[in-house]
């Protein structure tokens, strides 16, 4: 609970809008704080669930978040993220990250401009 506060807050510095977690408890406890903060809803993916337990393709469903435009956080779990995130980064053709693991309560800020990576941040909700 403490972690998903402080992450509310350095989510409020990016001003997201839209909000896409797993189904999983843990995930959603995690965004709906900074959900409730801005009255959005959570989105709920299957996609984003653990490897065994994929519904959907969650590369679709990052290519389909980049079309629309709109800041959005992705939660997802740690069995299913490093590949997800490597994916991205040689989608955007860019350099990914020295260390793909993410640790709890760790994301990743990824700034676009019309498709291209711009920046990338790694920030620990701690």
């Amino acid at each position: 609970a403490e972690q998903a506060a402080v992450l509310a807050d350095l989510l409020g510095c990016f001003r997201p809008r839209r909000i896409i977690s797993s189904p999983a408890t843990r995930c959603v406890q995690t965004v709906e704080w900074y959900a409730d903060a801005i009255g959005a809803d959570i989105e709920i993916s299957k996609a984003l669930t653990v490897p065994d337990q994929v519904h959907g393709d969650p590369r679709q469903l990052v290519l389909d978040v980049i079309e629309d435009g709109v800041p959005a956080v992705l939660c997802g779990h740690g069995e299913t993220l490093p590949g997800l995130v490597a994916w991205l980064y040689a989608y955007l053709d860019a350099a990914p990250p020295a260390d793909p693991w993410l640790a709890k309560g760790e994301f990743d800020v990824l700034h676009l401009l019309d498709g291209e990576l711009v920046g990338a941040e790694r920030h620990l909700a701690d």
